[in-house]
């Protein structure tokens, strides 16, 4: 099997469909070709030919699982991106900043009254 490096891009959500049809159809492609690779085998099975055509059929299946691997995980972001809300920024004025450093603070601290220390 060829080297595999995992790659990391982003997209316009709107574009999100239209990317997974393309991967599903490059799987579906190697769905083909397992069909083919698998309809038939020679009369003697314990040859050569055999052996790499059960070799050609484990690379195939190797490289539809990366494929509908990678579809699973970008609809496991998806599903994520919309189940969790939009949040604001935070102001990004002193003042703000400020706020969010206490709210830290108090997380961290376990203490929902308590104040952080002076700077």
């Amino acid at each position: 099997m060829s080297r595999r490096v995992n790659i990391r891009y982003s997209i316009d959500i709107g574009d999100l469909p239209e990317e997974v049809e393309r991967l599903l159809g490059n799987a579906q492609t190697e769905v083909t070709t397992f069909k083919k690779l698998t309809s038939g085998w020679n009369k003697d099975l314990l040859t050569l030919a055999t052996l790499e055509q059960i070799e050609e059929i484990r690379t195939t299946m190797g490289r539809l699982d990366y494929m509908l691997h990678d579809v699973a995980e970008i609809i496991t972001g998806y599903v994520s991106y919309k189940a969790v809300p939009d949040t604001p920024a935070p102001d990004p004025t002193p003042e703000g900043l400020q706020e969010e450093l206490a709210k830290l603070h108090q997380i961290v601290q376990g203490g929902e009254n308590e104040e952080p220390p002076p700077r």
